[in-house]
């Protein structure tokens, strides 16, 4: 996604001269054009530059916030201290303690956790609780630029009054919008479902522009809770706060993979005992990035913003193994972005032309790309684990059933495509083929 330059909406303003003549009738007058609505890109565009630039919110590297947080309970409103530190595509921390209202959260390396206040013992986040936060710590102060990536159609744009509404809709139906300032060009809502978040009182820090207020309603009118920063600072490593709690012993160790099921089903749970004994026989440590996995049986696998599975191999270890890798090196390159650029680049000079969408590309040109990187590194996890031959028999697999094109590709050119994932230093090594020694 590249930055627009929004047009400027001008009013242009036609003089007529007319001549009075008692022969002649006036001439008739020619009305002003009507102003032309922009468009969705238009208006993206204007936000995006009134936040900063796209480059200066995609270079984010830490965010710190500090204020309160308000909750309305059936009981009453309480209020106490808000904290937040997001480390862009690593790690993340929330700490809330508004009497009642307790939250003590982390994502360190990829693992969602659920702590005690004082952050002295963690667990694994439930999956609802997990998927916020690894949400948050890839798109937080700049979700929007990841949303429209989930939009299935171009917006429609709608005037209304002193604002412009953006009507998009989500892959899973889910219909979203978004309200803009007309003047300022700021986000002020966002609606999803019975759901909205209101952002105000917006602040310029570090060239970047950031809402202080934000309030959540559940329903239209039915306020949840209010957020009312005091700072918010821009760096590029953690502050002392956000460092320390991310450095303590305590997680720093081996956290298990925490494995959930959407629906509780008889296929999911076979699936997740079938992907523990995956686990056990095999050294996977160099392929778990995320340590929480969901399983669904109705999904498509995905990497973000939780890992999911589906159901589908239950007769087929080896093709859900290479399921788990493929996810799972998405959020590897998720960490290398620059050197993912630089193949990406390499890589259209080989293949000037892929397939974007149907059964033999990805949803994009870029993921296209970037999923013949995939594609390889998942070959060779399989092959590092299981051998050559089970290796190009699962690839093979996927040849006629997804991203065929991709597929066919990575087995015809793996030695090409293999040098360049190594010379980018983007490739995963493993020291072990398998616990079971096979």
């Amino acid at each position: 996604m590249t930055e627009l330059t929004h047009p400027r909406l001008l009013t242009a303003t036609l003089a007529v001269a007319v001549v009075v003549n008692c022969a002649a009738p006036l001439a008739p007058s020619r009305s002003t054009p009507a102003r032309r609505p922009p468009t969705a890109d238009e208006v993206l565009a204007r936000y995006l530059a009134a936040r900063g630039g796209l480059d200066r919110l995609r270079s984010l590297q830490v965010v710190e916030r500090r204020g309160t947080m308000q909750v309305n309970l059936p009981s009453g409103v309480v209020s106490g201290p808000y904290r937040t530190c997001v480390v862009y595509g690593e790690s993340g921390v929330v700490q809330v303690n508004a009497g009642p209202v307790q939250a003590a959260q982390l994502v360190v390396r990829g693992r969602a956790l659920v702590c005690d206040q004082g952050f002295t013992r963690c667990d694994g986040a439930p999956a609802p609780i997990a998927a916020d936060l690894l949400t948050t710590v890839e798109q937080a102060n700049r979700e929007l630029v990841y949303e429209r990536q989930a939009w299935v159609a171009p917006p429609v744009v709608v005037e209304d009054r002193d604002q412009l509404r953006l009507d998009a809709s989500r892959r899973d139906g889910t219909p979203v919008r978004y309200w803009f300032a007309r003047d300022s060009g700021f986000l002020t809502k966002k609606q999803r479902g019975p759901e909205s978040r209101t952002y105000a009182d917006w602040r310029v820090h570090g060239g970047v522009a950031m809402p202080h207020r934000l309030d959540q309603f559940a329903a239209p009118g039915k306020r949840s809770w209010t957020v009312a920063l005091e700072q918010i600072d821009l760096r590029g490593t953690p502050g002392k706060w956000c460092a320390d709690l991310l450095a303590r012993p305590v997680w720093t160790g081996e956290v298990p993979l925490v494995i959930w099921l959407t629906r509780g089903s008889e296929p999911e749970a076979r699936t997740r005992e079938q992907l523990r004994r995956l686990l056990g026989a095999h050294d996977l440590s160099p392929w778990t990035l995320t340590r929480s996995v969901q399983i669904d049986q109705e999904a498509i696998p995905h990497s973000h913003p939780v890992l999911t599975l589906h159901a589908r191999h239950l007769a087929q270890d080896d093709l859900l193994l290479a399921t788990y890798i493929h996810e799972q090196c998405h959020w590897h390159l998720e960490r290398q972005r620059d050197a993912v650029d630089a193949a990406v680049t390499e890589l259209k000079k080989s293949y000037p032309r892929v397939p974007v969408g149907g059964a033999d590309g990805a949803r994009s040109e870029r993921s296209s790309y970037e999923h013949l990187i995939i594609g390889w590194l998942e070959l060779d996890g399989v092959r590092q684990l299981l051998g050559p031959q089970r290796a190009r028999a699962a690839i093979a697999y996927w040849t006629h059933d997804h991203y065929r094109w991709i597929y066919r590709t990575v087995l015809a050119d793996a030695d090409a495509i293999g040098r360049l994932v190594q010379r980018h230093g983007l490739g995963i090594t493993s020291g072990a083929r398998s616990r079971s020694g096979g």
